[in-house]
């Protein structure tokens, strides 16, 4: 997907790489599919949405769905609630999710190959230089379940500490951009987002910068549930040619 509010297609196209055959659908029933496109700026949380929810319809009446009935998603943490309970036939999200998705009875169709990073972010000038010197400070992320608290959170908990008692205050926003404003009101002292997020603003001339990187995890991935059933292959190919005529 390129920059600003056009979505990031690229990792998408290539996703058939790292696909798995599935079984399928009954023919005759409504398949329900969530998709939660992550908690990027509203525009790319819409557009990235709508190409999938176009992919997935077309696919999946190939596949041999008779009807696709497709939500669109800004909770990660009703879905994960949605994945213990097998809510859905088809579920795109972030790692967090999928993760979730496949303890609980869902198998992998393919994901994708853009990853996902989540990074801290300072303004420039400040004497905070990583995450180490971040300690005690306020600190800035998206809801509790994204794909960067994840991340961030996994990392603080590597060293035997939660994010509650590393820093003296945490501030939630439902999006990412929003943290921005968060740093330039010197409400936050850090914020943690998305690599891209933070390359972005920094592009735009905002005067901040990245003094901390996370490992990467994959990006937006599909994964059905286990008992639905298909014809072998037959999503896994579909989706793959839908995907190919967005890029």
């Amino acid at each position: 997907m390129a920059s600003g509010n056009r979505p990031r297609r690229h990792g998408l196209m290539t996703a058939a790489a790292v696909a798995l055959g599935i079984w399928a659908l009954p023919a005759l029933a409504q398949t329900t599919v969530l998709i939660n496109p992550g908690d990027q700026i509203e525009g790319d949380r819409l557009a990235v949405f709508n190409l999938w929810k176009s992919a997935l319809e077309a696919s999946l009446r190939k596949a041999g769905a008779a009807s696709v009935q497709a939500r669109f998603s800004s909770d990660a943490t009703a879905d994960l609630s949605a994945t213990r309970a097998n809510l859905f036939d088809v579920m795109v999200a972030p790692a967090p999710t999928i993760g979730s998705a496949v303890r609980h009875g869902y198998v992998p169709v393919l994901g994708s190959s853009s990853l996902a990073r989540a990074v801290l972010v300072v303004p420039v000038g400040s004497t905070i230089a990583g995450l180490a010197q971040s300690q005690g400070k306020r600190l800035g992320i998206p809801g509790q379940d994204s794909v960067v608290t994840y991340l961030l959170r996994g990392e603080v908990q590597a060293g035997n500490t939660t994010l509650r008692k590393k820093f003296a205050s945490v501030y939630q926003s439902r999006y990412q951009d929003a943290l921005l404003h968060c740093l330039e009101l010197r409400r936050c002292d850090v914020v943690a987002v998305e690599q891209n997020v933070a390359q972005r603003w920094i592009s735009a001339g905002s005067a901040v910068k990245i003094v901390w990187q996370s490992r990467e995890v994959p990006g937006q991935s599909v994964v059905v549930r286990r008992d639905a059933k298909l014809q072998p292959e037959a999503l896994r190919a579909a989706l793959y040619g839908e995907l190919s005529k967005a890029e």
